[in-house]
C-alpha cells in the first residue's frame, strides 16, 4: 500500500502543472456601458497612456473613436427608412395574404374577383359590403375586405413617409435630389450611407467601393473581363442600380454609349456595370459639394 503511495505521488510530481482558469459569468451592463467601452479604446490609443505610448513606439496609428451622430436631418431619414422598409414588407404581405385567399377561396368569391390584380384587386375589396354570417363564403369575403383596408393603410403611410424623406432630402442637398433618376427612397440611402461614413469616402474610388460598384477583375484565360464588387453598403448598391435602371428606361444621352459597349462585345450585366460606376462618380461629386459646404 505504502509503496502504491509513493509510486503515486513520484509520478504526480512529474506530471505538468495545470493553470487555474477562472470564468466569470456575465454581468449586467450599465446603461453607460457603451460610452465606458469607447472611452477604454480612445485611451489606449492615446499617447499618455501605457498601452497608447506602447503603440507609439511600434509605429501604430492612433485612432479616435467616431460615434454615429444620433441628431439631425440624417438621424430622421434613418428613422422614416426603417419604418418605411417595415410597412413594405407588412404591405407585401397583405396583398400576399389576400391573393392566397382567392385562391383557396369559395367559386363565387373566386368568380367574382378573378379579373382584378394588385392595387385594383385591394380597392374593390375594401369597397365590399360582406353580409352577416358565419359559412366559408361570408368569413372569406369579410377577410379580404380586412385584408385590403390594411393594404389601403399601409400604402397610404408609404406615401407619407416620402412626402418627409423628400422634405429632409431636399433640405439636406437638393442637387441629389435634382439629379435624373434619384428619388426620396434612392436619395435618402445615399445621403444615410454617406453621412455613416463621411471619413471613409474621401476618394470617389472608396465611394464606390462602399457602393459596390468598384470592377474586380474575373478573367479568364484569353478573356479579360470585370465584375462588382459584392462587399460594401447593399442598401447604397441597390440604390445606384435603381438610377440605372431609371435612365435606362427613360433612354437618356447614355444610349450612344449603350450601343458603343454594345459593339464592343460588352455584355448587357457588364454595360450596367459601367454605368454604375459613372453613377457612382456622379453621387460622390454632389454629396461631396454638399459635405465641403
Amino acid at each position: 500500500m505504502g509503496s502504491t503511495e509513493k509510486s503515486f505521488s513520484a509520478s504526480s510530481k512529474s506530471l505538468p502543472r495545470r493553470r487555474r482558469v477562472e470564468i466569470r459569468s456575465p454581468r449586467r451592463l450599465s446603461a453607460n456601458a457603451g460610452e465606458a467601452l469607447g472611452n477604454i479604446l480612445q485611451e489606449s490609443h492615446s499617447p499618455s497612456s501605457r498601452y497608447g505610448a506602447r503603440n507609439f513606439r511600434r509605429g501604430y496609428p492612433f485612432r479616435s473613436r467616431r460615434v454615429r451622430q444620433c441628431d439631425g436631418d440624417v438621424e430622421s431619414i434613418r428613422i422614416l427608412l426603417a419604418e418605411r422598409s417595415s410597412a413594405t414588407k407588412a404591405r407585401t404581405a397583405s396583398i400576399n395574404q389576400i391573393h392566397g385567399l382567392l385562391v383557396s377561396a369559395p367559386e363565387a368569391v373566386r368568380q367574382n374577383f378573378r379579373r382584378f390584380d394588385g392595387a385594383k384587386l385591394a380597392v374593390t375589396l375594401a369597397r365590399t359590403r360582406p353580409a352577416p354570417g358565419t359559412n366559408p363564403e361570408v368569413i372569406a369575403r369579410a377577410s379580404a375586405k380586412r385584408l385590403a383596408q390594411r393594404h389601403q393603410a399601409l400604402t397610404a403611410d408609404i406615401a407619407h413617409i416620402n412626402q418627409q424623406l423628400t422634405v429632409l432630402a431636399v433640405r439636406q442637398n437638393p442637387a441629389l435630389m435634382a439629379a435624373s433618376g434619384v428619388g426620396p427612397f434612392v436619395a435618402a440611402h445615399l445621403l444615410a450611407t454617406a453621412a455613416d461614413n463621411r471619413h471613409h469616402i474621401a476618394p470617389k474610388d472608396q465611394f464606390a467601393a462602399l457602393c459596390g460598384v468598384a470592377p474586380i477583375p474575373a478573367s479568364s484565360g484569353t478573356w479579360q473581363r470585370f465584375r462588382l464588387s459584392r462587399g460594401g453598403d447593399r442598401k447604397a448598391s441597390v440604390a445606384v442600380h435603381r438610377i440605372v435602371l431609371l435612365r435606362k428606361h427613360h433612354k437618356e444621352p447614355r444610349t450612344a454609349y449603350i450601343a458603343r459597349r454594345t459593339a464592343e462585345g460588352l455584355s448587357d450585366r457588364d454595360i450596367v456595370r459601367c454605368l454604375k460606376r459613372h453613377v457612382a462618380n456622379e453621387i460622390f461629386a454632389l454629396l461631396e459639394v454638399a459635405f465641403s459646404a
